[in-house]
This record gives C-alpha cells, sequence and structure tokens, in this order.
C-alpha cells in the first residue's frame, strides 16, 4: 500500500516513511470486512472519527 500510494501520487521516495506511518494509522481505523469491526474500536471501545480522512495524492473510495 505503500508504493502504491506514493506512485499513484508521483511523490518522491523521500516521504516513504511519512507514508509509512499514514497506512498503519488508515488500518487501525477502518473496519475489518469480515468483522465489521477496526483496531481502534478493539482497543478502546468506541467507533473512530472517519469524517477527517481526506483524499491523499489520489482518488479513493471507501464504503461501510
Amino acid at each position: 500500500m505503500v508504493n502504491a500510494m506514493l506512485l499513484n501520487a508521483n511523490l518522491p521516495n523521500n516521504l516513504w516513511d511519512k507514508t509509512l506511518l499514514t497506512t498503519c494509522y488508515i488500518h487501525n481505523k477502518v473496519p475489518f470486512k469480515k468483522l465489521n469491526v477496526s483496531s481502534y474500536e478493539t482497543w478502546n471501545d468506541k467507533k473512530p472519527n472517519l469524517n477527517y480522512f481526506k483524499v491523499w495524492g489520489c482518488v479513493a473510495f471507501y464504503s461501510f
């Protein structure tokens, strides 16, 4: 996912570390398809706020 984000946004490889942190953050907030619960919900017993997610250099869609 990191390489895909960098390539799709035409960003230099020196942003790889920031992209990795962003990817981990997104994976922890987005629910798993099978369980319909995210890692964040498991750890904090509340649903994460996903309203502030913005497009990061490419078109992306998220559906519940």
